[in-house]
């Protein structure tokens, strides 16, 4: 086995952990049953979140063959326990950037816009309340009139064009 096959290997698992939560958990399904009536989803792209939290279960799997390993070669209690809490920790950021994905939705209708927060309560904000909109490309920047930037959104999320379309709509004045 060559020098770059193990790390083909963790490449190829990695990915099909990430496939198979694809799979299981879906397309932005639960996202789309919390779309308020008469709203439309705007969101980064699932697939960013499941690898997120394959790096996750990944982490976690290598905690287990760590303390496995560990504890087979007869190393020292305390040797076991800091390994096994430095990878469960390394993976519990990765499901909590996973989370962080998931919370950061926008739901966005020709009334308001709510954009999701991470632990916290959701930002609502009305077209009137917008003061500067940018417009590019790929890319839609929404300022509040107090100047605070409220939406960054990219060409990459779920929903980009329906949300730049009804920015160009919507803030007419204000580009």
């Amino acid at each position: 086995m060559g020098v770059g096959m193990p790390r083909r290997l963790y490449a190829l698992g990695f990915m099909l952990i990430a496939y198979v939560l694809f799979a299981v958990f879906g397309n932005n399904k639960r996202e789309e049953k919390n779309v308020p009536v008469g709203m439309k989803l705007l969101t980064k792209p699932p697939i960013l979140r499941y690898v997120l939290y394959a790096g996750g279960c990944m982490m976690l799997i290598f905690a287990a063959v760590i303390i496995a390993v560990a504890f087979l070669y007869g190393a020292e209690l305390a040797v076991v326990v800091v390994a096994g809490l430095i990878f469960s920790g390394i993976g519990g950021l990765f499901f909590l950037s996973g989370r962080y994905c998931y919370a950061s939705h926008i739901f966005f209708g020709e009334e308001r816009i709510v954009i999701g927060r991470f632990f916290d309560k959701p930002d609502i904000l009305t077209w009137d309340e917008i003061g500067k909109a940018e417009i590019q490309k790929k890319r839609v920047k929404l300022w509040d009139k107090k100047g605070n930037k409220k939406i960054d959104a990219y060409a990459d999320m779920v929903g980009f064009e329906e949300f730049q379309n009804l920015v160009r709509n919507k803030c007419k004045d204000l580009l």
